[in-house]
C-alpha cells in the first residue's frame, strides 16, 4: 500500500477519533487488500509475521473497533463465525454453504425499495444488507468437474 493509503488511514482514524498506529495500520491494510472475507483469527494469521508480539486479542478489538467506527464491516454468517470487509461501500453477500466462501455482489433494485411501513416499530432504519446463502461459483465447478449431480 502506497503512503497516499497510509496518509488516508491516518485521516480517516483522526476522524473518527483514533490513533493511527502502526499495527492498526497493518491490520487494515490487509483486510482492505483481501477479497476472501477474512476471520479475525485469519487475518492474525496474516499479520503475525510482519507485527511480532502481536495478540489475536489486539486484531479482535482492533476489527471490532474499525467495524464499530464504520471503517470496516461485519459479516456475520449463520453458523456464527464473523468475517470482515474492508470493502465499506454499499454491497451485500453471497456465503458459499457448502465452503464458506464469500462473495460481493450489487443489487440497485434492492437499494430503490422504501422501508416496510411496520419495521418502524421496531426501531429507526439506517442500512440493509442481503445475505444470500447457497452453493457458491467455486463448489458448483468442483461438482462439474467431478460428475456429481448439481444437487447432490
Amino acid at each position: 500500500m502506497s503512503d497516499k493509503k497510509y496518509v488516508h488511514f491516518k485521516e480517516i482514524c483522526q476522524g473518527q477519533g483514533l490513533k493511527a498506529t502502526n499495527q492498526r495500520f497493518v491490520i487494515y491494510k490487509t483486510l482492505v487488500t483481501s477479497h476472501d472475507h477474512p476471520t479475525a483469527d485469519l487475518l492474525f494469521e496474516r499479520v503475525a509475521p510482519d507485527l511480532p508480539g502481536l495478540s489475536r486479542d489486539t486484531v479482535y478489538r482492533t476489527l471490532n473497533m474499525l467495524a464499530s467506527k464504520k471503517v470496516v464491516q461485519k459479516v456475520v454468517s449463520p453458523g456464527g463465525a464473523t468475517h470482515f470487509d474492508g470493502d465499506t461501500s454499499p454491497h451485500h453477500h453471497f456465503l458459499c454453504e457448502t465452503c464458506g466462501h464469500i462473495y460481493d455482489f450489487t443489487w440497485p433494485d434492492f437499494e430503490m425499495l422504501d422501508w416496510p411501513e411496520d419495521l418502524g416499530r421496531l426501531g429507526r432504519p439506517g442500512r440493509a444488507s442481503v445475505l444470500v446463502l447457497g452453493a457458491g461459483r467455486c463448489c458448483l465447478a468442483d461438482r462439474a468437474e467431478s460428475g456429481a449431480p448439481r444437487g447432490a
